[in-house]
């Protein structure tokens, strides 16, 4: 089956996101200090406008379009609700998910599917912010709403 060359794109764009906060040797990627943990959020949800993050109530990112990605954000552990709301309409909750954050870990919540159907839904991640010296960590994640699955392979053929 033929995926559209946007669709493919977007897949592909998406997972240099999600490899860009965890891999290489970057001095300036975060470690976990003591108490401490971390979260990004992804909006990619085509349909539905902009909207505001909020967790436990306050707006985190106002404002994300479609595949926006908000900074990595400190926090320090327990359990606190993300609510993804349409720009400047806080009353009208998208999707919501309560979070467990545990100290010396880093999250990522993906905001996926369609408000039009119904299937917009908080997918939550567990980054590793320590990839083993020698390779990188690549996460791929294939948030396309109505496409088939899809193969990801190597330039030798190799299906991952």
């Amino acid at each position: 089956m033929r995926i559209s060359a946007y669709r493919f794109l977007t897949a592909m764009v998406l997972a240099v996101i999600f490899a860009s906060a965890g891999c290489g040797d970057d001095d300036s990627a975060p470690t976990a200090p003591a108490g401490k943990s971390f979260l990004r959020v992804g909006y990619l949800s085509p349909d539905a406008g902009r909207v505001d993050i909020l967790l436990d109530g306050e707006i985190l990112v106002p404002d994300v379009i479609y595949t926006g990605f908000s900074a990595i954000f400190e926090l320090g552990s327990g359990t606190l609700s993300l609510r993804i709301t349409p720009a400047d309409q806080n009353e009208n909750i998208i999707a919501e998910i309560e979070l467990t954050f545990a100290t010396g870990r880093s999250y990522e919540a993906v905001v996926t599917g369609l408000i039009g159907d119904g299937t917009v839904a908080v997918t939550v991640l567990d980054d590793d912010l320590v990839p083993d010296a020698d390779n990188a960590t690549v996460r791929f994640v294939h948030a396309s709403p109505g496409t088939p699955n899809v193969d990801i392979t190597l330039p030798d053929g190799s299906v991952l």
